[in-house]
């Protein structure tokens, strides 16, 4: 080979390796999703350099240890941190629930009383999951019993209020009584129960729920504390629930109430790469301690 033709070879091979890293990894063979934005600083667990708000698809971020009004000890405003807006508020002065400073291993968190105590959050176009994928992740600790009423125990809800009840929903307990909990999107249809039983024993969990769609299926994946079940759903649901506000520990129906602490809710809307969801579940696993 000619001396004068080794420059250009050289760059020719870097150009070739630029390329191909500029591309990423091929993650069409395991049906992954593309990685929201500062995903490698979320692996790194490092709290101090960012936060859910980095994701690029969040779209809804409660923290109970920033941005709680309130009035003593009621909350009177739980405002969003992501930069949509979507700041939660009781339906009066009955259902606002308690601030506790000191709750979910020692840190702050909103106490429903499961009676009467619920947050609102309004309909908006960022809360319209429509036939795509999601997440809502949410640290906290319940106690809610099965042996009165229905004893759902609603941590976070955005399903119209007609059956069958379309919309994405996380409970405490299900219809069985055993403790279990539940993520739902057509009520009897489309959801998953933990394989765990008794989980309202008062305990901190992080509880991650992902409709995702990959190469294989759609499937809705419910993880409590890094433990996975899952279940196959029928593809193009629309949630969108138009109209229909998201609500926090309960809804109007006291029988829905919520008996526990929650800490902190994240919701990210469109595709979700499944090392994302996990990092964003060790970040609240990590941060509370469980």
């Amino acid at each position: 080979m000619s001396r004068g033709l080794c420059p250009l070879l050289g760059s020719l091979i870097l150009w070739a390796v630029t390329a191909g890293c500029s591309r990423g990894g091929d993650d069409r063979n395991h049906g992954a999703s593309a990685p929201h934005a500062n995903s490698e600083a979320l692996r790194t667990g490092s709290s101090a350099r960012w936060g859910p708000a980095s994701l690029s698809g969040t779209v809804l971020w409660l923290d109970a240890a920033r941005g709680v009004e309130r009035t003593g000890d009621r909350v009177t405003r739980w405002l969003d941190q992501s930069s949509r807006r979507n700041h939660a508020s009781p339906d009066g002065e009955r259902s606002s629930p308690t601030f506790v400073d000191v709750a979910l291993n020692g840190r702050p968190a909103l106490l429903f009383d499961g009676k009467s105590q619920y947050l609102r959050v309004p309909d908006s176009a960022s809360l319209q999951f429509g036939a795509g994928d999601f997440v809502m992740a949410v640290a906290l600790s319940h106690t809610t019993p099965t042996d009165t009423a229905w004893g759902y125990g609603c941590v976070v809800s955005k399903q119209e209020i007609t059956y069958p009840f379309v919309g994405p929903s996380l409970w405490g307990n299900s219809e069985r009584r055993r403790g279990q909990l539940m993520g739902q999107l057509v009520y009897h249809e489309q959801h998953v129960l933990t394989g765990a039983q008794n989980l309202n024993h008062g305990a901190p969990l992080v509880v991650l729920l992902h409709r995702r769609t990959d190469a294989e299926g759609t499937n809705l994946v419910l993880r409590v504390n890094r433990v996975v079940s899952q279940s196959t759903l029928r593809p193009g649901i629309d949630l969108s629930a138009l109209g229909a506000p998201l609500h926090i520990g309960g809804t109007p129906d006291p029988r829905q109430s919520l008996l526990g602490s929650i800490a902190e809710i994240v919701a990210i809307k469109g595709a979700v790469a499944t090392a994302d969801a996990q990092a964003l579940e060790t970040y609240l696993i990590d941060k509370y301690g469980i």
